[in-house]
């Protein structure tokens, strides 16, 4: 029986000579008709921690017609993609007087407008990019062919079907940041050795077999290293307290104002088991040779400007099981008394 809702069909009219047999071979375009990936991350931590990567895909077709067993393949060719790069217009600044802003009337600011300062703001235009499901940064296309044969039916509802799985070792790490977190957090950094590439993907985290979050999975090449969250660690709890702040004149014979803040970050391991942390906090910098800042730490961190980001301090802390270690960290900030800190 044909589907009783409303399907595709194609008719095609064949005119020959005389009777024949043949084969005929029909190709077109059908636009409902998706598929995206997603993944499972699973990671296991023990001596020798692994994640195992389960890759597979999440179709929708919802054409009219049922695919029943056919040779299915899926592709990240995107055929609205944009084929050529955005043009690089020319960018012209000009300069002039600042208008005091106190007695910036809506009046005066009309005529600003008609004066042509209002061409000051004016760049050239932004053309937006419709965005692509998948990124391909190598220009290779990624392709997945099922050796089997398919069943898609006509549907409002995803399929998923899997695309294989992928071992990698895995290295993690305890990074604690308690300018904003109270807890430490699981970090997994692994080098792409499978020769594939993993697609931009919604993916699932599990922890030695437990589901503890969803995530969204950036693209990773062949060859590139990458680092993914895997959650909190409650049990390595983290505490920032202001042990003492001063802002203000130093004196009038001075002549220069001074900001003073003395900080404890307290790394506390509530856990069965020895982490190394990563801990990360940070003092102020500056470009500017009347401004001067000086900081001193208890210990001295391991890096500092880390990563290449200025003011950006680390320490690299064993804590054992039951214990907590301290940082001390203090700053002085000294600038002229006729300037504001900004």
């Amino acid at each position: 029986m044909p589907p009783s809702e409303i399907f595709a069909q194609l008719t095609l009219t064949v005119s020959v000579p005389e009777a024949t047999t043949t084969d005929l071979s029909i190709k077109y375009l059908i636009t409902d008709s998706i598929w995206q990936p997603v993944y499972d991350l699973r990671l296991t931590t023990d001596d020798t921690p692994k994640l195992v990567v389960e890759r597979g895909a999440m179709i929708l077709q919802s054409s009219g017609e049922h695919w029943a067993d056919v040779n299915l393949t899926l592709s990240t060719v995107v055929l609205r993609e944009r084929p050529e790069p955005n043009l690089v217009h020319p960018k012209r600044l000009r300069i002039s007087e600042v208008a005091p802003t106190a007695k910036f009337s809506s009046q005066s600011r009309l005529q600003l407008e008609s004066d042509g300062v209002s061409e000051l703001i004016i760049e050239a235009p932004v053309i937006l990019e419709e965005a692509a499901m998948f990124a391909d940064l190598s220009g290779i296309t990624a392709q997945y062919t099922f050796d089997y044969p398919m069943s898609v039916y006509s549907s409002n509802d995803f399929t998923r079907v899997a695309l294989g799985t992928l071992n990698f070792d895995a290295a993690i790490e305890a990074r604690a940041i308690p300018l904003n977190n109270e807890t430490a957090f699981r970090m997994v950094s692994f080098a792409n050795t499978s020769g594939e590439r993993l697609l931009p993907a919604r993916a699932k985290l599990y922890v030695d077999d437990r589901l503890i979050a969803e995530t969204f999975v950036n693209q990773i090449v062949p060859g590139a290293e990458t680092e993914i969250g895997f959650g909190p660690i409650h049990g390595l709890r983290l505490t920032r307290t202001i042990l003492d702040k001063n802002e203000g004149d130093r004196g009038i014979i001075l002549r220069s104002n001074e900001n003073t803040e003395t900080v404890r970050i307290d790394v506390e391991n509530l856990t069965n088991k020895e982490w190394t942390v990563s801990l990360l906090d940070r003092v102020p910098f500056t470009e500017q040779e009347d401004l001067t800042i000086d900081w001193s730490a208890a210990p001295q961190p391991t890096t500092t400007d880390h990563k290449d980001q200025r003011g950006v301090l680390h320490w690299k802390l064993d804590i054992k099981a039951g214990e907590t270690q301290s940082v001390n960290l203090g700053t002085t900030i000294t600038w002229p008394e006729e300037m504001v800190l900004r």
